[in-house]
């Protein structure tokens, strides 16, 4: 067969495939409930490969959308078993309440799971604890009391300012919380991070994703990337930050001791004038400059230690190879 006769072949064949497209279009489905609550609501929501949206309502009630998706692609099922799927789940949605305790998308059928996919969109009253867990799917969860648990194997996660404790942990995906009343645990294999206002324990990871921290008042706040660069702006407190391969950037004032690493990359650590702080800057290949008046113990172009206004916290650098600049904020 000659090629231009294979390629006038291949042709035929892909415009069948998208003539048939019709008959394989997704098939979908989707259901509305209104649950009538008293007082705070403790929330759990799970989905295979859904997204979550949860947003903040009026006290007495929580109102979930889901919208059920299947296609007849999806591996293991014919288009008549997805569509009996999705319509078993429209008759009776994955919802299961016990007083103020709610839980919503777990399905007793494995099989179900697997051959359709649910995203929902709840709202509950502001005074409500949520936790969620998603395999593949994006969440956002806006201001709530809290406190607020989020994990998922891949999928993006946006929090909005809670009242309490914030735990959010996802595989490969970006984070941003506005903000946690009583501390923040955000951990990331791949993606950014974004914290907004924190008071309390603080702990920030990425395996590979820049961080920014914009307001932290914590007592020693954990921040580490292993490739990415990390900044935090407005720490009342202490910090240890490390990156392998990227900038750090501190400001804030150091009433308990201050930590940055970085392999390869500059640390800027900026510190209000006449706050008192001790001072041990080290680096391989790099320079050290400050603007603060030092009292000097060891000097060198690639070490500096000394007191500033009597000696406080300690503050420390150290870089492989990159600057190290002390500047009055």
């Amino acid at each position: 067969m000659s090629l231009s006769v294979k390629r006038r072949t291949a042709a035929v064949f892909l415009c069948a495939m998208w003539m048939a497209a019709p008959a394989l279009a997704a098939i979908e489905g989707r259901f509305d409930r209104t649950l009538a609550v008293t007082g705070p609501v403790t929330l759990s929501a799970t989905s295979g490969s859904g997204g979550i949206e949860i947003n903040a309502g009026q006290d007495g009630s929580v109102h979930v959308v889901g919208v059920i998706r299947g296609s007849s692609w999806s591996p293991g099922g014919s288009a008549e078993e997805i569509d009996r799927a999705v319509r078993e789940i429209e008759a009776r949605p994955p919802i299961v309440q016990q007083g103020n305790q709610v839980r919503i998308g777990e399905l007793e059928d494995e099989r179900i799971g697997r051959l359709v996919s649910i995203s929902f969109t709840i709202t509950v009253p502001r005074q409500t604890g949520v936790s969620t867990n998603t395999g593949s799917g994006s969440q956002t969860i806006a201001a709530l009391a809290g406190p607020v648990t989020i994990a998922s194997g891949s999928g993006s996660i946006t929090v909005g300012r809670i009242e309490n404790a914030v735990q959010v942990r996802t595989g490969s995906g970006s984070i941003k919380v506005e903000g946690a009343g009583h501390g923040v645990a955000a951990e990331t294999g791949s993606g950014s991070i974004r914290i907004g206002a924190v008071t309390g324990d603080t702990r920030v990871k990425t395996g590979s994703g820049s961080i920014d921290v914009q307001q932290v008042s914590a007592p020693n706040a954990q921040v580490s990337s292993a490739s990415g660069h990390i900044r935090i702006a407005a720490l009342d407190g202490g910090v240890t930050a490390d990156t392998a391969s990227a900038s750090i950037e501190i400001a804030g004032n150091p009433t308990a001791g201050w930590r940055a690493t970085t392999s390869s990359g500059s640390i800027t650590l900026a510190i209000p004038g006449g706050t008192p702080f001790k001072l041990q800057a080290r680096t391989q290949s790099g320079s050290i400059r400050t603007d603060h008046t030092l009292q000097t113990s060891a000097t060198g172009k690639r070490e500096l230690e000394g007191t500033v206004g009597g000696g406080g916290a300690l503050v420390e650098a150290r870089s492989s190879s990159g600057s190290i600049n002390v500047t009055r904020r």
